[in-house]
This record gives C-alpha cells, sequence and structure tokens, in this order.
C-alpha cells in the first residue's frame, strides 16, 4: 500500500527558496527611473573569490534570478541599452540564502557606470522561511568541544532558538526527536534505519557555512518532521591556501580534583590539514577562474586511562568450593526430596562443595578468572582498563565551470574509524567489542542555463555507513577449550555470557559477537527552474533508495544465567548462592539466538513538487506550492518479512 502526503502552502514573501540545496539565489527587479521595468536587462553577479560569473537577463516585467549561487562575496552589475551600467559589490551570499536585489538604472551611456561601495546588509526580506546561518568566519572562530570524538559540525544547531536535546536526538521547535533532515550539498545524509541521526561526520574544516531552516519553508522542501540542517562545503578559490591544525587535551594541562592524588589519563589529538586553491598543471592547464579544489586530512587519536573502579569477582575461597563466608546456607541439589509433603534439601557439610561435584565447563572457566586485587567478597577487583579510539578522514571537494552555462561539481567523504572499549574484565571474560566504522559519501551537483529564463539542476548522491564488531574473544575456540557444546563452535565464535546473582560481576557481559551492519542511500534528485513574466516556476524530483544490510548474531554464543534457587533450599529466600550454582552446573535460565537469515532490508522513497512565486504586485508575491510524498513499505531483498493478518485462518492449526 503506498502511502502519501500533499502539502499546500501560501505565504507572503518576495522570491522562492531552492529545493533542498544548500546554494543560493539573487532575484530582484530592474527599473527606469520612472518605475517601468527593464527588459531584456543583463545581469551578472561575479563570485570575487573564484572569478566564475553567473549571468541572468530581466524578462518582460523587469524581473530577474541568478539560481544556484555557491556561498561567499559577490559583485554584482547591471547593464541595458540606454542606461548606466550599475554596479555593487561586497554582497555576502549565504548557504540557502535568497537575497534581493531591486536596480534603479539612470539613464545614460553603457559604457558610463554607477558604482555603490556602501550599502546596507542585504534582507532576506525575499524568503518565508525561519532559520539561523552560521557563516564561515563563525565556524572558524567559534570553539567546538574535542570530547571523545572529532568536532561535530552539528554542534552549531544549538546557536539556534528552539532546539534542544543533542546532535542524535534533537528537537527542533517541540518536534519529534530524530525528526530532521541533515542536508550535505543537497543530498541527505541521514541513516535510513535510524532516522535524523548521522553516524559519522566531515570533518569541521571542510564545512564552508551552515543554515538550519526551522519553519515555513516551501513545498520544495520534504521528508523532514522537525527543520533542516544545510551544510555546504568548502570550495577552492583563485587563491591557493593552505592551513595546519592540531586541537589537543591532554591531562598534564588538567588540574587533579580536591581528593584524587593524580590526574586520570586523558588525551585526544585532533590534527590535520587542508589546502585549496586553483587547478593547476603547469605548462598544461590553468584551472583559475574555472576549476577548483579543496582537500582536507584529518585524524583523531584518544587514549583515556584506566576506568579505576571496582568489580565484583567470585573470591579464592568461592573457587575452591568453600562458602563458609557466604552468609547463607548452600544446599545440595541432588538430594532433592519431598517430606511431609514439603520439598526439601540436604546442606553441604560445612557450606563447603566437594570440588569433586564441580562442572567441568565451570571448571574450564575458572582457569581464566583474575585473581582478586583484595580479600573481599565483593569489591574485591580493581579494573584497569582504557579505552582508545582513532579515526582518519580525507574530504576533497572539485569545482569546475565548464562555460558559464555549465557548471559542476562533486564531494567525496572517506572516513575510518576504530573504537575499542575499555576493558572491565580481562579477555576473555571482558564484554569489549572492537569496532570499526567505515564511511563512504559522494556528492555530485550539475548546473545548466537551458535559456535565459531556464535553469536546470542535477544532484546525485550516494551514502554508505558501515559498522562492524567483534568481541575481544571472537574466533578463539572458546567453546570448545571450556567443552561447551550446543552455542555456535564456528566462525565468530565467542566467550558465553554468564550472569550471577549475590553481586557478582557478569562474564562477557554483552550480547553481540561477531556482525557487521551497513546502511546505504541512493539519491536523485532534479529541479528545473523557469522564470516566465511574473512567474517563477519550479519543478522538481526527488528519489532515494535506501538499504539497512546487517548479520548481528547476538548471542549465538549463549548466555547462562546462575541464580540462588539452583543451591538453595525450596521456599527459604535467604537461602543458596548464584556462584555456588555455577559449579554445579545448575543453571537457571539459558538463552540462544540462532541466526535464520541475514536481513536486506530495502525503502523507497519519491517526491514530486511544483512552487510558483507570483509577483503579484511590486510588494507583494504569493508563494505557492504543491508537494507528493510516497513512501513505499518496507521490504526484503529475499522476501524474507512476515507479517500478522487476524483475518487469515493458519492452516497449520486446520483454519
Amino acid at each position: 500500500m503506498r502511502q502519501g502526503s500533499r502539502f499546500l502552502a501560501i505565504a507572503l514573501c518576495l522570491a522562492p527558496l531552492f529545493a533542498q540545496s544548500d546554494r543560493g539565489a539573487i532575484t530582484g527587479r530592474v527599473f527606469d527611473p520612472s518605475g517601468a521595468a527593464v527588459p531584456a536587462a543583463s545581469v551578472a553577479a561575479l563570485h570575487q573569490a573564484t572569478g566564475v560569473r553567473y549571468t541572468a537577463t530581466t524578462n518582460e516585467a523587469g524581473n530577474y534570478v541568478i539560481l544556484q549561487l555557491p556561498v561567499g562575496g559577490y559583485e554584482v552589475s547591471v547593464s541595458a541599452a540606454g542606461f548606466r551600467r550599475f554596479v555593487q559589490r561586497g554582497i555576502e551570499i549565504n548557504v540557502a540564502q535568497t537575497a534581493t536585489l531591486d536596480v534603479s538604472l539612470e539613464v545614460g551611456q553603457v559604457d558610463q557606470a554607477i558604482e555603490v561601495t556602501a550599502y546596507a546588509a542585504l534582507v532576506e526580506s525575499s524568503t518565508s522561511d525561519l532559520g539561523t546561518v552560521i557563516s564561515r568566519e563563525r565556524i572558524l572562530d567559534l570553539p567546538l568541544s574535542v570530547s571523545g570524538n572529532m568536532r561535530n559540525p552539528e554542534a552549531f544547531i544549538f546557536l539556534a532558538p528552539g532546539v534542544t536535546g543533542d546532535s542524535a536526538n534533537t528537537q527542533i521547535n517541540g518536534s519529534q526527536s530524530r525528526a530532521k533532515e541533515v542536508l550535505l550539498d543537497g543530498v541527505g545524509s541521514t541513516s535510513p534505519e535510524s532516522g535524523g541521526i548521522l553516524f559519522t561526520y566531515p570533518s569541521v574544516e571542510a564545512i564552508g557555512e551552515f543554515k538550519l531552516v526551522s519553519s515555513n519553508y516551501s513545498a520544495e522542501y520534504g521528508r523532514t518532521g522537525g527543520g533542516f540542517e544545510v551544510f555546504t562545503t568548502k570550495s577552492g578559490t583563485n587563491e591557493l591556501h593552505g592551513s595546519l591544525f592540531n586541537y589537543l587535551r591532554n591531562d598534564v594541562f588538567d588540574a587533579r580534583g580536591f581528593y584524587p592524588a593524580t590526574t586520570p589519563v586523558n588525551r585526544q589529538n585532533e590534527f590535520g590539514a587542508a589546502v585549496g586553491g586553483p587547478v593547476l598543471f603547469p605548462k598544461l592547464y590553468n584551472g583559475k577562474n574555472r576549476s577548483f579544489f579543496h582537500f582536507v586530512y584529518s585524524g583523531f587519536r584518544f587514549r583515556a586511562g584506566a576506568t579505576n573502579q571496582l568489580l565484583s569477582i567470585p573470591p579464592e575461597d568461592f573457587r575452591r568450593g568453600d562458602f563458609t563466608r557466604a552468609g547463607r546456607p548452600v544446599y545440595d541439589p541432588a538430594t532433592t526430596r519431598v517430606e511431609n509433603g514439603r520439598t526439601v534439601r540436604t546442606q553441604f557439610p560445612g557450606n563447603v562443595i566437594p570440588q569433586s561435584r564441580f562442572s567441568q565447563v565451570s571448571r574450564n572457566m575458572l582457569a581464566v578468572v583474575p585473581a582478586p586485587t583484595n580479600g573481599g567478597v565483593l569489591n574485591n577487583f580493581l579494573s584497569v582498563g582504557a579505552r582508545r579510539f582513532e579515526r582518519d578522514q580525507v574530504n576533497i571537494k572539485i569545482d569546475h565551470a565548464f562555460s558559464d552555462r555549465s557548471r559542476f561539481n562533486a564531494f567525496a567523504y572517506i572516513g575510518t574509524q576504530n573504537n575499542i572499549d575499555a576493558e572491565a574484565l580481562p579477555n576473555p571474560l571482558s564484554a569489549s567489542l572492537n569496532r570499526d566504522y567505515r564511511s563512504r559519501w559522494i556528492r555530485l551537483n550539475h548546473d545548466l542555463i537551458l535559456t535565459a529564463a531556464t535553469l536546470n539542476n542535477f544532484r546525485a548522491g550516494f551514502t554508505r555507513e558501515g559498522e562492524y564488531w567483534r568481541k575481544l574473544s571472537v574466533n578463539q575456540d572458546w567453546p570448545s577449550k571450556l567443552g561447551l557444546r550446543g552455542v555456535n563452535e564456528g566462525p565468530g565464535n565467542v566467550f558465553p555470557l554468564v550472569t550471577f546473582t549475590d553481586g557478582f560481576t557478569g562474564w562477557a557481559n554483552e550480547q553481540k559477537s561477531a556482525g557487521a551492519q551497513v546502511n546505504n542511500t541512493f539519491q536523485v534528485s532534479d529541479t528545473l527552474s523557469h522564470i516566465r513574466g511574473s512567474h517563477s516556476l519550479k519543478f522538481g524530483v526527488d528519489a532515494r533508495w535506501l538499504q539497512t544490510n546487517g548479520v548481528d548474531p547476538f548471542l549465538n554464543q549463549g548466555r547462562f544465567d546462575f541464580n540462588a534457587l539452583g543451591t538453595g533450599l525450596p521456599g527459604t529466600a535467604a537461602s543458596g548462592n548464584g556462584f555456588a550454582s555455577f559449579l554445579l552446573g545448575q543453571v537457571h535460565r539459558g538463552e540462544q539466538n540462532i541466526l535464520a537469515y541475514a536481513p536486506a532490508n530495502r525503502y523507497s522513497y519519491v517526491a514530486f513538487f511544483v512552487q510558483d512565486d507570483w509577483k503579484a504586485t511590486r510588494r507583494l508575491t504569493l508563494n505557492l506550492g504543491l508537494r507528493y510524498d510516497i513512501y513505499f513499505p518496507r521490504r526484503e531483498k529475499n522476501n524474507n518479512l512476515s507479517g500478522f493478518d487476524p483475518d487469515l485462518p493458519n492452516p497449520g492449526a486446520a483454519g
């Protein structure tokens, strides 16, 4: 069944918005001293950093719009036969901004020019959206925390009003968590399965500007329940620029607490280099005013000190079967009988279990349990495991102008990271995972001016986020070493999960063993813009194919829970001991999961929209939009999804 939603918006504004794009626009009217429209006037916007020109021509109503402008400073010029040339410099276009510039031409020769060098900043009165822009300067100047990972560009979202939560579970103007959309160079970047989340992200050094569009966005924006984070990546310019950076946190700079004698180890280091400029091949190609690149390498290293927490492992006397310090009588389950209608058992003499009664599997497990660090029954083991985290990534942006009518840019982000959890207990009893993340993002944009009044923007993107995990005890043949049968003994085998009551820390207390999940998103979008009279028309389509491929054979190693019931007196609460039950192999609860198949879930989405920004008068524009979103039902690649129909008889039950 297809599910769709229609969106009709009528708003008062002064110009169009530009569909899920990070680019800006300049729009306005050109008129003569009497206020009459000047048709066929040439309007040009020169990007001052790159020398690339963007052009438009006014129509019969004197209207013009220059679309798909990269962020930065511009010089705008307007010329028409019989009028002096108009030039205004220093116009700053931010990410996803639509600026209005109305121009009144003076009668004169076209080789005469009127230059405006001082002006009031252009107000974004041409759009109905509400949002917050974080400029390039603020991105460079504002500090971001280096706290267990690289600096996160999403942290800028909290500079905008109405934003609460954190970068993963974000609420915008009271929206639900994980409802936002994140656009990088106009392409969606969130996870298919966990909406609104970026599992990894490009370096802050690769981000040019950021804008949070929080409300009143046009029909060109969709697939969100809480707003848009719009990021644009940095591009090279005509000047070659480079930088080195190093953000350091180190415990040698930290003051110790009031009680501790030393400061804990905390060494975090984000470092790298960035370089950008024109594409130059000496004697072969000079890309000034035409071809540009921007490259960033960023690395991160994190070493945390020991956790220094006290855990509880069975003391040495308990391991020998001596439970005189247990504080409870321990009973022999082999003596269970009924006397006078009551189930009874015989206590082990001296509260000591003979070692000859130990389970062989339990005996084998005891061989890998570390010795306590003090003589207590509980809180007797000092954990000194430390976390290690390493991350590397490269980001590259290429811009190329084939001509004044055809422009192309591409962005690629390749990242790897490795995270090894701190070991609370040493391997193989550790619950720690060794996790790898591999990221591959590609963004493609092409702008083609078909006629003086028609522009087409094509976008394509690919986002791949792969997570691969394994326990530290993986593929070490622990089931065979322990003599444990019936669990996974093949590839991906790990030490079984064991839990106790009576306050003891569980062993290998993590359900995952070895697995992977890879999320892919393919996106293709196209927007056709056309100006006709007082109407600025847009027609667009956005199609996405999303995949979640996962292999998570959790608990295939088996889980074994031990409590006091195995060695307690039935009906008597203050009796028995969970570790005593373990020694005898008295499992209270066991669980094992078997992976029947590796799911490959597929999701599809397509949206169509039409936008008409009608300048009804010189002071009023009606923004009319219609959007149709189709969310196709989830399916599994090999048709392995099932459901429940209460009205369908069960043939297996003679229904």
